[in-house]
């Protein structure tokens, strides 16, 4: 699994599907970026793991999806999680 082959499920308002698509599109830009700034893939796979799982939901959890890839961004940038 993961994030790059998720597609909205029917009924998805146009909303989520703008959502969705932003979070699948910075996982698909950062996995072919060759600068991850702060971190490594070792330290954001994890983080991928965990939006992919909230993605495939039913109904996928996009704030959570959101959240986790938020978090991927502060690691990028250097910042801390605390």
């Amino acid at each position: 699994m993961s994030v790059t082959s998720g597609c909205p499920p029917s009924g998805f308002d146009d909303l989520n599907e703008i959502r969705l698509r932003h979070v699948v599109d910075f996982w698909n830009e950062l996995r072919v970026c060759n600068e991850l700034g702060a971190t490594n893939w070792k330290v954001l796979e994890p983080i991928e793991r965990q939006v992919t799982e909230g993605l495939y939901r039913k109904p996928p959890d996009i704030g959570a999806a959101e959240a986790f890839t938020a978090l991927a961004m502060f690691m990028i940038a250097g910042r801390s999680q605390g």
